[in-house]
């Protein structure tokens, strides 16, 4: 389980995986990779429903950088707050961390 908490100000972001996973930073920027492409949602951003693809979610609160890779899911943007719910979800830690991270999404997305 996977729970954290961030302090420098922000929207309020919800992850949540069918495994229990719950992560719940506040943001500045949060990147996610749509079916449709990648797009950066932001405080004030419009109201959205989306469709997440096997691909990374990068969660930026001021100079802090977090990158998971997400296996599909659905996302939803509210007034101040983001709604993530994630297939899976995977942290990268580290550069060797992404790697892995970009390897298990080619794997996911060859076994479909």
């Amino acid at each position: 389980m996977v729970n954290q908490r961030k302090s420098v100000g922000g929207w309020n972001v919800e992850i949540v995986t069918p495994d229990g996973e719950h992560l719940k930073p506040e943001a500045s920027l949060v990147e996610l990779c749509t079916v449709d492409g990648q797009i950066g949602v932001m405080p004030g951003h419009e109201q959205l429903a989306t469709v997440l693809d096997v691909g990374e979610l990068v969660i930026h609160n001021g100079q802090q950088r977090d990158v998971y890779l997400v296996g599909g899911g659905f996302a939803r943007v509210q007034p101040g707050r983001l709604s993530v719910l994630a297939f899976s979800l995977e942290r990268a830690t580290n550069g060797e961390a992404l790697e892995k991270c970009r390897s298990r999404r080619q794997e996911l997305l060859g076994d479909g």
